[in-house]
C-alpha cells in the first residue's frame, strides 16, 4: 500500500541491499524552536524519505540498526496531486488542496556524531537530515481536513507511560506551514511535491532517546495513533 515492505526486520542496510530502495518523499528537520535552538541553526531543512525505511505501525525494530534511537512524533501528510509552480509563496491555505491523506507517524532520527548539536546544519544536512527511519499509523483522508491541526494534542506513551506532550503548533504554528516551507523551498530549486510524496513534517513534541525494549505509542487524538516497539 505505501510502496514498502510492512513490518520489516533485521538490518536496515541489509534491506536495502535485498530490496532496491526508492524516494518516497521528504522529511523535515529543525521545523521546531526548542529543536533549531538544541542544533544551531536558523531555520527547517529536508532530507529524502526512502523505502527500504519506512514501516507499518506495529513493527518491532532490532535496536542494533540504530547508532541512536531518537524519536519524534510526527504527522505525516501525503501529496494527492502535483503541487505546481506559483508566482506567489505556497502558505497553509494554498497548499492544504495538494494534500490527499494524514497518517500519524513516528520518526527515529539516527546519527553517528558524539555530540549532534555542535556539528552545524551543513553536516546535518548531508547526512540526509539525520533520518533513520519512519512508522506510520493508519491513514485518515477526510477528518484531518477539518481537525485544528495547530491545537491537536500529540502525547508519546512509553512502556505505559505519558513521557512528552505536544501539539500541531509546535511544527512552525501548523504541520500545514511545514508543508508549505517545503513547497517553496523545493520550486526554489526548481523541484516540486508530487503525487504521492510522504512528508514527515517535524517532531511536535520534546525529541525521546529510546532504549532496546521500548514499547512506544504516539496519539493524535481523534486522528488516530502509531506504535512501535524496539528489542
Amino acid at each position: 500500500r505505501f510502496g514498502f515492505k510492512s513490518r520489516g526486520l533485521g538490518d536496515v542496510y541489509k534491506r536495502q541491499q535485498q530490496h532496491r530502495s526508492e524516494p518516497c518523499g521528504y522529511k523535515l528537520a529543525c521545523t521546531n524552536r526548542p529543536v533549531m535552538e538544541l542544533l544551531n541553526v536558523d531555520g527547517p531543512f529536508s532530507g529524502r524519505l526512502l523505502t527500504h525505511s519506512m514501516y507499518e505501525s506495529g513493527v518491532s525494530l532490532d535496536s542494533g540498526m540504530f547508532t541512536r534511537r531518537v524519536v519524534e512524533p510526527e504527522f505525516v501528510l501525503v501529496i494527492q496531486e502535483d503541487v505546481p509552480w506559483s508566482n506567489e509563496p505556497y502558505d497553509a491555505n494554498s497548499v492544504k488542496p495538494f494534500i490527499g491523506k494524514f497518517h500519524p507517524g513516528i520518526e527515529i532520527v539516527d546519527h553517528r556524531y558524539a555530540d549532534f548539536t555542535r556539528v552545524g546544519g551543513g553536516a546535518l544536512i548531508a547526512e540526509n537530515a539525520i533520518h533513520g527511519c519512519c512508522v506510520l499509523g493508519q491513514s485518515d483522508e477526510t477528518m484531518w481536513k477539518s481537525a485544528d491541526l495547530e491545537n491537536l494534542a500529540v502525547t508519546l506513551n512509553v512502556n505505559g507511560a505519558v513521557t512528552e506532550t505536544g501539539a500541531g503548533k509546535n511544527v512552525l504554528g501548523s504541520p500545514l506551514n511545514a508543508m508549505a516551507w517545503l513547497a517553496n523551498h523545493l520550486q526554489n530549486r526548481n523541484r516540486h511535491l508530487k503525487a504521492g510524496d510522504i512528508v514527515t513534517t517535524g517532531t511536535a513534541c520534546n525529541v525521546y532517546y529510546a532504549d532496546p525494549g521500548d514499547e512506544l505509542t504516539v496519539g493524535f487524538g481523534t486522528l488516530g495513533s502509531v506504535s512501535m516497539s524496539f528489542h
